[in-house]
């Protein structure tokens, strides 16, 4: 198993009975050494190498499996097969695709998707399995401009927050959740990630490890989430821990590591407690951490720091949010009003 990707193991090689061509079992049948599902597993093995985050890999998995099943249906079994046409024609296929509620990929979708599959064609170019890349050409949708979500005001944070019955211990580890969250604007996938020692109480500091990008940071966590987080340690953990050597900071009633599924059902729980929309629940609480303190005059390249962002103009959507801020300066202190 390569990093907990159970699709990513080469469980058997054996001889081709045709010719002595290597065969391997991939996620449940034999391909061809060379092929091109040999070589995206290849791929996201080096990439895990290479100390790219779980997430990442993942999320590169995720966008090779309709490729995969698009290639096998069309015959395109080496790189050698692959050509600017038959990209061009993975392009139509992701555009006129469908999701069970009957809706289009967003165009952001579908520009993640296809750049799956030009940084895998550039991989093989410099590992000699092509000599040219057939993807070099391959133009990409036009991006979407970035819109967030109308933003959490302070007051129905403070509303949200209050939420969890914290006479009860899932309730303080709710409340534990929600406060962490709000205060670091960290990533749902970073938080299930979280350890007991990536938590410094008494510096007021968390340590976030592998996050987007496999990138690494430390964040200041305020008073409230370091009070509500050694509550949740002292009366809630000790009695949902079943063993002893657990490292997860969260954990279920089972005992268990939280799973990013399992978490965004229970903050969309809450939210909807308060009228709150559930849709990216979590994100809500990472754009209320950025907007907050842009409208309390953090410096941009701080929160940059905070959310994790690697390019400054990610972070930079968030300036869009607090234009209500800037607008009641600029009502106080130019004479143009």
């Amino acid at each position: 198993m390569i990093g907990g990707i159970h699709n990513l193991e080469l469980k058997v090689v054996c001889p081709n009975e045709a010719g002595g061509v290597n065969k391997q079992l991939v996620d449940g049948r034999y391909v061809l050494e060379g092929s091109l599902p040999d070589l995206w597993t290849r791929w996201l093995a080096d990439l895990e190498v290479r100390g790219y985050a779980r997430q990442t890999i993942q999320t590169y998995q995720n966008h090779l499996q309709p490729f995969d099943k698009w290639t096998h249906l069309h015959n395109i079994l080496f790189p050698f097969d692959l050509t600017l046409e038959e990209l061009e024609q993975y392009r139509l296929e992701v555009f006129n695709h469908r999701r069970k509620d009957g809706t289009p990929l967003k165009v952001n979708s579908q520009i993640a998707r296809l750049g799956t599959i030009k940084r895998f064609c550039a991989w093989m170019v410099r590992k000699g399995f092509l000599d040219r890349d057939p993807s070099l050409q391959l133009e990409l949708p036009r991006k979407q401009h970035r819109c967030l979500p109308k933003g959490l005001s302070r007051q129905m944070v403070r509303r949200l927050l209050e939420v969890p019955d914290t006479k009860t211990p899932v309730g303080i580890r709710n409340r534990a959740i929600l406060e962490l969250f709000y205060t670091t604007g960290i990533r749902r996938f970073e938080l299930v990630q979280v350890n007991m020692n990536d938590m410094d109480l008494e510096q007021y500091l968390l340590r976030i490890e592998h996050g987007k990008g496999g990138n690494n940071r430390i964040v200041p966590v305020g008073r409230h989430a370091i009070r509500w987080v050694e509550d949740y340690l002292r009366l809630s953990r000790p009695m949902m821990v079943r063993n002893k050597d657990e490292p997860a900071l969260f954990i279920t009633n089972e005992g268990n590591r939280l799973n990013t599924q399992y978490l965004g059902n229970v903050v969309r729980h809450m939210m909807d407690k308060v009228g709150v929309p559930k849709e990216g629940a979590c994100h809500l609480l990472r754009h209320a951490c950025a907007t907050h303190m842009l409208e309390g005059g953090a410096d941009i390249r701080i929160i940059q720091h905070m959310l994790g962002h690697v390019r400054l103009d990610t972070t930079e959507i968030y300036t869009h949010v607090g234009i209500k801020t800037l607008q009641e300066a600029h009502l106080r202190s130019h004479p143009s009003w």
